[in-house]
């Protein structure tokens, strides 16, 4: 029958073992406000994060197109990228926190635009390969790209899993504009 609820897959193939190792960029979209930081796994349920910037979305990009959104985000990505050593990590996690149609790990097709934004050009198309063309346009290294797409409650979930290892974590919810919840399934 129907029902309300978007029922969503991530394509993550299994929560974290706690014992996952290595240094990320992080993405997290989820309103007029948006954060990049470096995130370091470093086993045994630690996790630390390192350098991180809020960066304040200008309200005209809300109405305007989405090459003019997704290269705000881009250059924002360059500058951060480009404050940092040549070390910095290159595998981007991008929390998109907007009701995606998702087709693989790291790709998925905005459904519709929530809160304040109205972006056109962005419905229906697969935002991950949005900012990989803005990456081009701006001059980001072409070898930072995005490793996986997931909504907050994913990221909330597989965070949770990671850090709390004996207690296995098997639900996550997030209550703020919108009621979003994720859980486990085994889809075999």
């Amino acid at each position: 029958g129907q029902s309300s609820f978007k029922m969503i897959p991530s394509f993550v193939p299994q929560t974290a073992t706690g014992n996952e190792k290595g240094s990320y960029l992080a993405l997290d979209i989820g309103g007029t406000n948006y954060r990049i930081c470096e995130i370091i796994v470093r086993g045994d349920g630690h996790i630390e994060v390192g350098r991180k910037e809020n960066v304040q979305i200008p309200t005209q990009l809300l109405t305007s197109n989405g090459d003019e959104l997704f290269d705000f985000v881009a250059e924002s990505v360059k500058k951060f990228v480009e404050k940092s050593n040549e070390t910095s990590p290159k595998e981007i996690g991008f929390t998109f926190s907007f009701p995606i149609d998702q087709t693989g790990i790291a790709s998925g097709k905005l459904i519709k635009w929530t809160k304040q934004f109205a972006t056109s050009g962005v419905e229906g198309k697969d935002v991950v390969q949005l900012l990989h063309k803005a990456f081009e346009r701006k001059g980001v290294s072409s070898d930072i790209h995005v490793e996986a797409i997931v909504n907050d409650t994913v990221g909330t979930l597989l965070a949770s899993s990671y850090e709390s290892q004996d207690k296995p974590t098997l639900v996550s919810l997030i209550l703020g504009t919108g009621t979003n919840f994720a859980y486990v399934e085994n889809v075999d």
